[in-house]
Protein backbone atom coordinates (compact mmCIF):
# COMPACT_ATOMS: atom_id res chain seq x y z
CA UNK A 1 0.00 0.00 0.00
CA UNK A 2 3.38 2.23 0.95
CA UNK A 3 4.26 2.32 -2.57
CA UNK A 4 0.80 2.61 -4.07
CA UNK A 5 0.74 5.96 -2.16
CA UNK A 6 3.78 7.20 -3.39
CA UNK A 7 3.07 6.46 -7.01
CA UNK A 8 -0.02 8.38 -6.33
CA UNK A 9 2.01 11.16 -4.99
CA UNK A 10 4.20 11.69 -8.02
CA UNK A 11 1.32 11.46 -10.15
CA UNK A 12 -0.70 14.12 -8.20
CA UNK A 13 2.60 16.23 -7.42
CA UNK A 14 3.88 16.15 -10.78
CA UNK A 15 4.18 19.95 -10.94
CA UNK A 16 7.15 22.17 -11.52
CA UNK A 17 8.52 23.35 -7.54
CA UNK A 18 11.46 25.63 -8.12
CA UNK A 19 13.06 26.36 -11.72
CA UNK A 20 12.78 22.85 -13.79
CA UNK A 21 12.31 20.63 -10.35
CA UNK A 22 9.17 18.97 -10.44
CA UNK A 23 7.65 17.42 -7.03
CA UNK A 24 7.71 13.78 -8.65
CA UNK A 25 11.86 14.17 -8.63
CA UNK A 26 11.68 15.25 -5.60
CA UNK A 27 9.64 11.85 -4.60
CA UNK A 28 11.92 9.85 -6.69
CA UNK A 29 15.54 11.62 -5.21
CA UNK A 30 13.29 10.83 -1.11
CA UNK A 31 13.27 6.83 -2.07
CA UNK A 32 17.03 6.66 -3.48
CA UNK A 33 17.92 8.45 -0.40
CA UNK A 34 16.11 5.84 1.53
CA UNK A 35 17.94 2.70 -0.33
CA UNK A 36 21.42 4.25 0.12
CA UNK A 37 20.98 4.73 3.68
CA UNK A 38 19.07 1.46 4.62
CA UNK A 39 21.81 -0.94 2.04
CA UNK A 40 25.06 -1.98 2.65
CA UNK A 41 26.49 -1.25 -0.70
CA UNK A 42 29.28 -3.01 -1.76
CA UNK A 43 31.65 -1.15 -4.21
CA UNK A 44 30.37 -3.48 -7.20
CA UNK A 45 26.66 -2.45 -6.18
CA UNK A 46 27.52 0.99 -7.80
CA UNK A 47 30.65 0.22 -9.81
CA UNK A 48 28.51 0.83 -13.37
CA UNK A 49 26.56 4.11 -12.38
CA UNK A 50 29.47 5.52 -10.70
CA UNK A 51 31.77 4.78 -14.15
CA UNK A 52 28.84 6.43 -15.62
CA UNK A 53 29.03 9.89 -13.31
CA UNK A 54 32.61 10.16 -13.53
CA UNK A 55 32.46 9.87 -17.69
CA UNK A 56 30.17 12.56 -17.56
CA UNK A 57 32.02 15.08 -15.61
CA UNK A 58 35.41 13.95 -17.22
CA UNK A 59 33.81 14.56 -20.76
CA UNK A 60 33.29 18.31 -19.84
CA UNK A 61 36.79 20.01 -20.47
CA UNK A 62 36.66 18.07 -24.12
CA UNK A 63 33.19 19.34 -24.80
CA UNK A 64 33.75 22.84 -23.41
CA UNK A 65 36.73 22.48 -25.75
CA UNK A 66 34.90 21.60 -28.61
CA UNK A 67 32.25 24.83 -28.08
CA UNK A 68 33.50 26.71 -25.40
CA UNK A 69 29.94 28.75 -26.02
CA UNK A 70 27.88 25.71 -25.13
CA UNK A 71 25.33 26.79 -22.05
CA UNK A 72 25.22 23.29 -20.47
CA UNK A 73 22.41 22.43 -18.25
CA UNK A 74 24.62 19.78 -16.26
CA UNK A 75 22.71 20.27 -13.19
CA UNK A 76 19.22 19.99 -14.59
CA UNK A 77 20.22 17.15 -17.64
CA UNK A 78 22.65 15.54 -15.89
CA UNK A 79 21.15 14.78 -12.15
CA UNK A 80 17.76 13.38 -14.82
CA UNK A 81 20.17 10.42 -16.00
CA UNK A 82 21.88 10.32 -11.98
CA UNK A 83 18.31 9.84 -10.93
CA UNK A 84 17.04 7.40 -13.49
CA UNK A 85 20.10 5.04 -12.83
CA UNK A 86 20.02 5.17 -9.06
CA UNK A 87 16.15 5.11 -9.40
CA UNK A 88 16.14 1.88 -11.05
CA UNK A 89 18.40 0.44 -8.86
CA UNK A 90 15.83 1.07 -5.72
CA UNK A 91 12.90 0.34 -7.16
CA UNK A 92 14.65 -2.86 -8.41
CA UNK A 93 14.94 -4.48 -4.94
CA UNK A 94 11.18 -4.49 -4.02
CA UNK A 95 9.04 -7.76 -4.30
CA UNK A 96 7.36 -8.70 -7.58
CA UNK A 97 4.36 -8.96 -5.68
CA UNK A 98 4.21 -5.22 -4.93
CA UNK A 99 5.56 -4.45 -8.60
CA UNK A 100 2.70 -6.12 -9.74
CA UNK A 101 0.24 -3.91 -7.56
CA UNK A 102 1.59 -0.67 -9.07
CA UNK A 103 0.81 -2.47 -12.69
CA UNK A 104 -2.84 -1.85 -11.06
CA UNK A 105 -2.77 1.64 -9.31
CA UNK A 106 -0.92 3.54 -12.30
CA UNK A 107 -3.52 2.94 -15.00
CA UNK A 108 -6.20 3.47 -12.24
CA UNK A 109 -4.74 6.76 -11.49
CA UNK A 110 -3.87 7.77 -14.96
CA UNK A 111 -7.71 7.06 -15.54
CA UNK A 112 -8.95 9.14 -12.70
CA UNK A 113 -6.34 12.48 -13.55
CA UNK A 114 -7.53 12.11 -17.25
CA UNK A 115 -11.09 12.15 -16.55
CA UNK A 116 -11.13 14.81 -14.13
CA UNK A 117 -8.70 17.04 -16.34
CA UNK A 118 -11.66 16.06 -19.29
CA UNK A 119 -14.34 17.27 -17.09
CA UNK A 120 -13.30 20.49 -14.30
CA UNK A 121 -9.97 21.48 -16.36
CA UNK A 122 -8.67 23.15 -19.20
CA UNK A 123 -7.11 20.50 -21.52
CA UNK A 124 -7.15 22.16 -25.43
CA UNK A 125 -3.67 23.82 -24.25
CA UNK A 126 -0.82 22.73 -25.79
CA UNK A 127 -1.18 22.67 -30.34
CA UNK A 128 -2.32 25.48 -31.79
CA UNK A 129 -3.06 23.70 -35.20
CA UNK A 130 -4.64 20.97 -33.46
CA UNK A 131 -7.17 20.34 -30.36
CA UNK A 132 -5.19 17.45 -28.51
CA UNK A 133 -6.00 16.42 -25.11
CA UNK A 134 -3.68 16.50 -23.13
CA UNK A 135 -2.79 17.08 -19.03
CA UNK A 136 -0.44 19.83 -17.77
CA UNK A 137 1.46 17.62 -15.44
CA UNK A 138 2.72 14.91 -17.75
CA UNK A 139 3.89 17.62 -20.02
CA UNK A 140 2.51 17.52 -23.62
CA UNK A 141 -0.03 15.56 -25.42
CA UNK A 142 2.59 13.25 -26.72
CA UNK A 143 4.14 12.73 -23.06
CA UNK A 144 0.31 11.53 -22.26
CA UNK A 145 0.04 8.99 -24.94
CA UNK A 146 3.22 7.57 -23.90
CA UNK A 147 1.88 6.86 -20.25
CA UNK A 148 -1.55 5.75 -21.04
CA UNK A 149 -0.25 3.86 -24.12
CA UNK A 150 2.11 1.22 -21.28
CA UNK A 151 -1.49 1.93 -19.05
CA UNK A 152 -3.57 -0.17 -21.44
CA UNK A 153 -0.66 -2.42 -21.95
CA UNK A 154 -1.29 -3.21 -17.84
CA UNK A 155 -4.51 -3.43 -18.04
CA UNK A 156 -4.44 -6.28 -20.84
CA UNK A 157 -2.01 -8.23 -18.57
CA UNK A 158 -4.57 -7.61 -15.15
CA UNK A 159 -7.56 -8.42 -17.34
CA UNK A 160 -6.69 -11.84 -17.56
CA UNK A 161 -4.67 -12.15 -14.27
CA UNK A 162 -8.00 -11.57 -12.09
CA UNK A 163 -11.01 -13.40 -12.07
CA UNK A 164 -13.62 -11.57 -10.46
CA UNK A 165 -15.91 -10.69 -13.50
CA UNK A 166 -16.67 -6.93 -11.64
CA UNK A 167 -12.65 -6.09 -11.35
CA UNK A 168 -12.73 -7.04 -14.80
CA UNK A 169 -15.82 -4.54 -15.98
CA UNK A 170 -13.65 -2.30 -13.93
CA UNK A 171 -10.71 -2.59 -15.71
CA UNK A 172 -12.73 -2.41 -18.90
CA UNK A 173 -14.29 0.99 -17.92
CA UNK A 174 -10.24 1.63 -17.27
CA UNK A 175 -9.36 0.81 -20.42
CA UNK A 176 -11.84 2.54 -22.72
CA UNK A 177 -11.01 5.65 -20.52
CA UNK A 178 -7.24 5.24 -21.60
CA UNK A 179 -8.10 4.30 -24.70
CA UNK A 180 -10.35 7.74 -25.16
CA UNK A 181 -7.61 9.74 -24.04
CA UNK A 182 -4.74 8.34 -26.15
CA UNK A 183 -6.92 8.69 -29.13
CA UNK A 184 -7.88 12.08 -28.46
CA UNK A 185 -3.86 12.78 -28.06
CA UNK A 186 -3.62 12.51 -31.21
CA UNK A 187 -0.24 11.01 -30.37
CA UNK A 188 1.28 8.81 -33.53
CA UNK A 189 3.84 7.71 -31.39
CA UNK A 190 2.47 6.88 -28.54
CA UNK A 191 -0.55 5.14 -30.87
CA UNK A 192 2.01 3.11 -32.59
CA UNK A 193 3.77 2.48 -28.90
CA UNK A 194 0.82 0.69 -27.75
CA UNK A 195 0.07 -1.13 -31.06
CA UNK A 196 4.06 -2.61 -30.66
CA UNK A 197 3.00 -3.75 -27.16
CA UNK A 198 0.00 -5.26 -28.00
CA UNK A 199 1.80 -7.14 -30.84
CA UNK A 200 4.42 -8.71 -28.48
CA UNK A 201 2.08 -8.79 -25.39
CA UNK A 202 -0.46 -11.39 -27.44
CA UNK A 203 2.09 -12.98 -29.27
CA UNK A 204 2.05 -15.51 -26.20
CA UNK A 205 -1.64 -16.49 -27.28
CA UNK A 206 -2.72 -19.15 -30.03
CA UNK A 207 -4.25 -17.55 -32.50
CA UNK A 208 -2.34 -14.41 -32.02
CA UNK A 209 -2.88 -12.96 -35.41
CA UNK A 210 -6.06 -13.36 -35.60
CA UNK A 211 -6.66 -11.08 -32.22
CA UNK A 212 -4.31 -8.50 -33.15
CA UNK A 213 -6.46 -7.76 -36.78
CA UNK A 214 -9.69 -8.09 -33.88
CA UNK A 215 -7.52 -4.99 -32.08
CA UNK A 216 -6.59 -2.83 -35.12
CA UNK A 217 -10.06 -3.11 -36.79
CA UNK A 218 -11.70 -2.06 -33.44
CA UNK A 219 -9.09 0.95 -33.18
CA UNK A 220 -10.00 1.49 -36.85
CA UNK A 221 -13.24 2.90 -36.34
CA UNK A 222 -12.31 5.57 -33.25
CA UNK A 223 -9.81 6.58 -35.33
CA UNK A 224 -11.68 7.41 -38.63
CA UNK A 225 -14.22 9.39 -36.16
CA UNK A 226 -11.43 11.32 -34.79
CA UNK A 227 -9.93 12.14 -38.30
CA UNK A 228 -12.83 12.57 -39.87
CA UNK A 229 -13.64 16.20 -38.73
CA UNK A 230 -9.89 17.95 -38.67
CA UNK A 231 -8.30 15.74 -41.49
CA UNK A 232 -7.63 19.05 -43.13
CA UNK A 233 -5.45 20.05 -40.11
CA UNK A 234 -4.07 16.45 -39.95
CA UNK A 235 -2.67 16.89 -43.43
CA UNK A 236 -1.55 20.48 -42.70
CA UNK A 237 0.38 18.86 -39.47
CA UNK A 238 1.54 16.23 -41.51
CA UNK A 239 3.65 18.77 -43.86
CA UNK A 240 4.69 20.69 -40.69
CA UNK A 241 6.64 17.37 -39.49
CA UNK A 242 8.49 17.43 -42.84
CA UNK A 243 8.95 20.75 -43.98
CA UNK A 244 12.38 22.20 -43.46
CA UNK A 245 10.96 25.55 -43.86
CA UNK A 246 7.87 25.52 -41.40
CA UNK A 247 8.10 25.84 -38.01
CA UNK A 248 4.69 27.64 -36.91
CA UNK A 249 3.69 23.66 -36.03
CA UNK A 250 4.81 20.05 -35.19
CA UNK A 251 8.05 19.01 -33.56
CA UNK A 252 9.68 18.96 -37.39
CA UNK A 253 11.84 15.74 -36.10
CA UNK A 254 13.14 14.95 -39.75
CA UNK A 255 14.41 18.71 -39.43
CA UNK A 256 15.70 18.37 -35.88
CA UNK A 257 18.13 15.65 -36.75
CA UNK A 258 19.20 16.34 -39.44
CA UNK A 259 20.34 19.46 -38.19
CA UNK A 260 22.07 18.05 -35.16
CA UNK A 261 23.77 15.09 -37.07
CA UNK A 262 25.22 17.51 -39.28
CA UNK A 263 26.13 19.64 -36.45
CA UNK A 264 28.20 16.67 -35.04
CA UNK A 265 29.87 15.72 -38.50
CA UNK A 266 31.48 18.97 -39.02
CA UNK A 267 32.87 18.61 -35.05
CA UNK A 268 34.43 14.96 -35.70
CA UNK A 269 35.48 14.67 -31.79
CA UNK A 270 31.95 14.95 -31.03
CA UNK A 271 30.86 12.31 -32.11
CA UNK A 272 33.42 10.13 -29.70
CA UNK A 273 32.57 12.29 -26.95
CA UNK A 274 29.19 14.29 -27.60
CA UNK A 275 28.67 18.11 -27.01
CA UNK A 276 27.64 17.65 -23.44
CA UNK A 277 24.32 17.36 -21.24
CA UNK A 278 21.79 20.30 -21.93
CA UNK A 279 24.15 20.45 -25.19
CA UNK A 280 20.98 20.86 -27.82
CA UNK A 281 20.16 24.69 -29.20
CA UNK A 282 18.76 25.30 -32.42
CA UNK A 283 16.85 28.17 -34.08
CA UNK A 284 14.03 27.74 -35.91
CA UNK A 285 12.96 30.38 -37.11
CA UNK A 286 12.74 32.32 -34.19
CA UNK A 287 11.56 29.21 -32.23
CA UNK A 288 14.20 27.86 -29.86
CA UNK A 289 14.55 24.36 -29.69
CA UNK A 290 16.17 22.11 -27.08
CA UNK A 291 15.35 19.04 -27.17
CA UNK A 292 15.91 15.98 -30.38
CA UNK A 293 12.26 14.23 -29.78
CA UNK A 294 14.40 11.44 -29.39
CA UNK A 295 16.36 9.53 -26.82
CA UNK A 296 18.75 8.26 -29.00
CA UNK A 297 19.64 11.20 -30.99
CA UNK A 298 19.88 13.23 -27.25
CA UNK A 299 22.87 10.44 -25.52
CA UNK A 300 24.78 10.54 -29.34
CA UNK A 301 24.57 14.62 -29.14
CA UNK A 302 25.44 14.75 -25.39
CA UNK A 303 27.81 11.76 -25.46
CA UNK A 304 28.78 10.57 -28.50
CA UNK A 305 29.34 6.88 -29.49
CA UNK A 306 30.31 6.41 -25.62
CA UNK A 307 26.47 7.24 -24.44
CA UNK A 308 25.09 5.06 -27.54
CA UNK A 309 27.28 2.41 -26.35
CA UNK A 310 25.43 2.70 -22.80
CA UNK A 311 22.37 3.51 -23.74
CA UNK A 312 22.19 0.20 -25.86
CA UNK A 313 23.87 -1.56 -23.05
CA UNK A 314 21.04 -0.58 -21.30
CA UNK A 315 18.53 -2.47 -23.72
CA UNK A 316 21.02 -5.39 -23.38
CA UNK A 317 20.69 -5.79 -19.86
CA UNK A 318 16.96 -5.42 -20.03
CA UNK A 319 16.51 -8.08 -22.45
CA UNK A 320 19.27 -10.26 -20.89
CA UNK A 321 17.04 -10.10 -17.58
CA UNK A 322 14.08 -11.94 -19.48
CA UNK A 323 16.56 -15.06 -19.83
CA UNK A 324 15.79 -16.96 -17.13
CA UNK A 325 11.59 -16.15 -16.83
CA UNK A 326 10.20 -18.56 -15.29
CA UNK A 327 7.66 -20.15 -17.76
CA UNK A 328 4.89 -20.34 -15.39
CA UNK A 329 4.92 -16.82 -15.12
CA UNK A 330 3.83 -16.34 -18.85
CA UNK A 331 1.68 -13.24 -18.83
CA UNK A 332 4.45 -11.40 -16.37
CA UNK A 333 7.31 -12.29 -18.52
CA UNK A 334 5.61 -11.18 -21.74
CA UNK A 335 4.70 -7.73 -19.66
CA UNK A 336 7.71 -7.13 -19.12
CA UNK A 337 8.95 -7.96 -22.91
CA UNK A 338 6.12 -5.75 -24.40
CA UNK A 339 7.81 -2.60 -21.86
CA UNK A 340 11.45 -3.04 -23.80
CA UNK A 341 10.05 -2.88 -26.94
CA UNK A 342 7.79 0.00 -26.11
CA UNK A 343 10.73 1.47 -24.42
CA UNK A 344 12.60 1.11 -27.72
CA UNK A 345 9.96 2.58 -29.98
CA UNK A 346 9.68 5.65 -27.72
CA UNK A 347 13.34 6.09 -27.41
CA UNK A 348 13.05 6.77 -31.45
CA UNK A 349 10.09 8.92 -31.53
CA UNK A 350 10.82 11.10 -28.76
CA UNK A 351 13.06 11.62 -25.13
CA UNK A 352 10.39 10.19 -22.78
CA UNK A 353 13.35 8.57 -20.91
CA UNK A 354 14.82 11.59 -20.08
CA UNK A 355 11.63 13.86 -19.30
CA UNK A 356 12.09 15.36 -15.74
CA UNK A 357 7.86 14.66 -15.67
CA UNK A 358 8.54 11.38 -16.87
CA UNK A 359 11.38 10.87 -15.08
CA UNK A 360 9.46 8.95 -12.03
CA UNK A 361 7.24 6.76 -14.93
CA UNK A 362 10.93 4.99 -16.56
CA UNK A 363 12.05 4.63 -13.33
CA UNK A 364 9.00 2.39 -12.10
CA UNK A 365 8.76 0.60 -15.92
CA UNK A 366 12.42 -0.23 -16.18
CA UNK A 367 12.24 -1.58 -12.33
CA UNK A 368 9.46 -3.74 -13.69
CA UNK A 369 12.06 -5.20 -16.49
CA UNK A 370 14.74 -5.81 -13.67
CA UNK A 371 12.43 -7.08 -10.92
CA UNK A 372 14.22 -9.92 -9.13
CA UNK A 373 11.98 -12.72 -8.05
CA UNK A 374 12.68 -12.53 -4.07
CA UNK A 375 10.29 -12.29 -1.38
CA UNK A 376 11.80 -9.61 1.30
CA UNK A 377 13.96 -6.12 0.84
CA UNK A 378 14.76 -3.99 3.09
CA UNK A 379 13.98 -1.23 0.81
CA UNK A 380 10.43 -2.26 1.54
CA UNK A 381 10.39 -0.60 4.93
CA UNK A 382 11.22 2.61 3.81
CA UNK A 383 7.67 3.89 2.20
CA UNK A 384 6.08 3.23 5.60
CA UNK A 385 7.77 6.02 6.82
CA UNK A 386 5.39 8.49 4.95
Amino acid sequence: MAWCIWLSLCMLFNTKLVGDVVGSQVLLGWVIYLWIIQQSLRPKDVAWPILIIVFMIGMLPIQLLIDAEENFRLLEDGIKIIFLIFGVMALRQVPQSVLKELTVVLPVMVSLIVGYTYVVSAWDYYDTLLHRFGVPSFGSPNSLGYVLSFSLIMIHYNFGRFHSISLKIFLLFVGLVCLAALIGTQSRGGLITYLVGLVIFISRKRNSTILLYVCIVGLLPLIAGLLADNSTEQLARFNAEVDYENADAGSGRIEIWTSLIYEMIHHPISLVVGFGPGSIYLNRDGHIVNSAHSSIITVLYWYGLFGIFAFFSLFYKMTQSLSGANLEAQPWSYLRRSFIWMLGVGAIFDSYLLAAQLLWFAVVIIAIIFVRDKKNYALIRAPSEF
